[in-house]
């Protein structure tokens, strides 16, 4: 997967996440995203980018790669104001941070 925008925000309560984008460009992503829709785990579409929510540290590294979010699109310029309206969510607590359910 190719890295498109990541940023480390602060949450209202304080906590740090790490707001990742990607483009998903390796073939097992498709394989592994198909095995989860198999099995009954959260589905958010066939998109091409994907920008994704993680707990942490305080050095802004993943804690805990358990999703708290997630959306997909279907190209580059969506992707990117898609993370920037996603960090802007996340700093201001519009968007609800929770692991997914599987």
């Amino acid at each position: 997967m190719s890295s498109v925008e990541k940023s480390v925000v602060v949450t209202p309560s304080t906590s740090k996440v790490l707001v990742s984008t990607v483009l998903l460009d390796h073939p097992i992503g498709f394989i592994i995203d198909s095995l989860f829709s198999m099995f009954g785990a959260q589905d958010y579409g066939d998109g091409m980018f994907e920008t994704m929510v993680f707990a942490a540290d305080e050095d802004g590294e993943v804690s805990d790669f358990t999703e708290l979010y997630c959306e997909r699109y279907d190209d580059e310029k969506t992707a990117k104001s898609g993370h920037a309206r996603i960090v802007a969510g996340v700093e201001d607590g519009s968007i609800t941070l929770e692991k997914a359910r599987g």
